[in-house]
């Protein structure tokens, strides 16, 4: 029998397996698409939000196979990165984590759900679309968002758009 997926809130122990999750699902990206394939989040990035329930894990049995990793910005909960280990891609994993953000986003009393992403990538806005995101209008764009828009092109990143999903009844 397969092991079941559990999403939980990720602790500090859940922490050390996130780096290799991250660079093994940076190799799936076109080469020159992110500024540096072998940089990840720093530890204590995700110790902070750990500290404060913004940090989700996804689990198969006793394996960490995936993340997200959210921050609060007035009423947006501001999706920083999911990622899935391209070794357990295809499965759900990530949709299911993706419910859980709403899910945290809702018990965190947020009325939305945001992130910014390629508009080029499959895996990247074309999922979010269908999941029930939709791109920013230009004049509604959250000043957070600007600037983390405008640091991506500083980085070099190119296509990157913003996203919205309104939370029902929030």
């Amino acid at each position: 029998m397969p092991d079941r997926l559990v999403i939980k809130k990720g602790k500090f122990k859940d922490i050390p397996p996130l780096k290799e999750i991250e660079l093994a699902g940076n190799q799936l990206f076109p080469p020159g698409r992110l500024p540096d394939p072998l940089d990840t989040l720093p530890e204590s990035f995700f110790r902070a939000r750990a500290s404060f329930g913004l940090l989700l894990v996804a689990k198969l049995g006793e394996q960490i196979v995936g993340f997200a990793v959210c921050d609060e910005q007035d009423q947006d909960l501001f999706l920083e990165e999911i990622s899935v280990h391209p070794d357990f891609g295809r499965r759900g994993i990530g949709r299911t984590l993706l419910n859980h953000v709403i899910q945290l986003a809702q018990e965190k009393i947020k009325s939305r759900v945001t992130l910014t992403t390629f508009s080029d990538i499959r895996w990247n806005a074309p999922f979010y679309e269908s999941f029930g995101f939709r791109q920013f209008e230009e004049d509604e764009i959250p000043e957070y968002i600007a600037l983390h828009l405008r640091s991506e092109a500083s980085d070099g990143m190119m296509n990157r758009i913003s996203m919205v999903y309104e939370i029902p009844n929030a």
